[in-house]
């Protein structure tokens, strides 16, 4: 297992920097605040997302044109800034061909490995909740050395960068602390004020 893990982390930070790359060309001349390195809630897919403010602003004006349509769904302003600006799905750059596509097959074959194995009455829950806890894992470190290797040509210190998993009760906390050790003390404070701030 510490084999495949070592193997997964090394293509893990090649498909962000392989993504990223890429995902600059559409960017063009905005501006990026935000990226997002996320997986499934089964852990057998990975994905990789950024978004700029120019985009992000865009997307509160929409936010607000469909709460003017659909009043019983508004939010105060608290609620729909953190809404448009962190949550992963309405971030606005990804890949459709993406370098994570083979990850995602990496941890899909593995997911399904587990699965059999489980049904066979190989492993407990326990042996599952410790393999998700170090797909997170690696998927930080990945991050972590991507970020550190000044090869993705892009200035990460006002960039606010964190791993997420899509549709789960986890989400927040591994955001969070995420967050905690991919961004400097500063960043990752005011990403946590923006999303903690008590709503009067």
């Amino acid at each position: 297992m510490e084999t495949f893990f070592e193997t997964l982390e090394d293509m893990i930070q090649c498909a962000i920097t392989s993504d990223f790359r890429e995902i600059m060309k559409k960017v063009d001349d905005e501006n990026i605040y935000v990226a997002v390195l996320s997986t499934t809630c089964d852990c057998t897919a990975g994905a990789f997302a950024v978004s700029t403010i120019e985009h992000m602003k865009k997307k509160y004006d929409k936010q607000l044109e469909l709460e003017a349509k659909y009043p019983e769904n508004k939010l105060n302003d608290f609620q729909r800034e953190a809404y448009v600006k962190w949550t992963p799905g309405e971030l606005g750059y990804g890949l459709e061909m993406s370098a994570f596509d083979e990850v995602s097959k990496v941890l899909y074959a593995k997911g399904s490995e587990m699965d059999d194995a489980f049904e066979g009455g190989a492993g407990p829950d326990e042996t599952y909740e410790k393999y998700e806890g170090m797909v997170i894992e690696t998927c930080i470190s990945a991050f972590q050395k991507a970020i550190k290797s000044n090869t993705l040509g892009c200035n990460f210190e006002k960039i606010t960068c964190f791993v997420s998993m899509a549709d789960d009760m986890k989400a927040e906390e591994i955001e969070n602390r995420s967050a905690k050790l991919l961004n400097s003390q500063e960043v990752y404070e005011k990403f946590i004020a923006q999303r903690t701030m008590k709503v009067c």
